[in-house]
């Protein structure tokens, strides 16, 4: 019945995110375990979640701010200024940066500033409407990049092409090209 509920409230979210907003609004979503579970669901919390979503940031050896973008879906009105983007040094969060509206619909953006060479940053984001307080990645998890030199170069995986004939030409080569500071180009 909840389940349906949010999907009413909230079209086009997929199973996934409903589950994750059940789960997050329920009585005891800190501390589930294998005889309460999540706990007593709260189904106007559910309805009324605030989804966030965000590709974390790759590695890198740039040495400028990092732009964090995030897309944040929530049916009543965010709290003003209480999404924000959490970062540090190893796991402390001692800073925030503001997440401002990007113009393009429930997209927000923000900086992390350049804090270091070698450095290894962490992030979450989180946001809250009036019913609810949503943080990505959940619990005590969180996003991390790191900043400096690359010392290795790229793995290559690479399947050989055997024999083929003139007629299956040109040939398909593909690879999966995997780096610590990320791959521009494969070529």
């Amino acid at each position: 019945g909840v389940a349906a509920l949010v999907v009413s409230g909230n079209p086009g979210v997929t199973p996934i995110q409903v589950r994750g907003a059940m789960r997050q609004t329920a009585s005891r979503s800190n501390a589930p375990d294998r005889l309460y579970g999540w706990g007593i669901l709260n189904a106007l919390n559910a309805v009324n979640y605030a989804w966030i979503d965000h590709t974390p940031l790759a590695n890198t050896e740039d040495t400028t701010a990092r732009t964090v973008r995030v897309k944040i879906r929530s049916r009543i009105p965010l709290v003003a200024d209480s999404s924000r983007v959490m970062y540090g040094i190893n796991g402390s969060f001692s800073n925030s940066a503001l997440l401002i509206a990007t113009g393009t619909p429930n997209e927000y953006s923000a900086q992390i500033p350049y804090v270091g060479n070698g450095v290894n940053v962490t992030y979450y984001i989180k946001t809250k409407n009036a019913n609810v307080s949503n943080r990505l990645p959940l619990g005590n998890q969180f996003f991390s990049y790191q900043v400096g030199a690359d010392a290795a170069g790229p793995s290559i995986l690479h399947m050989a092409r055997g024999n083929a004939s003139i007629s299956s030409w040109p040939p398909r080569i593909s690879a999966v090209v995997m780096d610590a500071s990320g791959v521009d180009t494969v070529r």
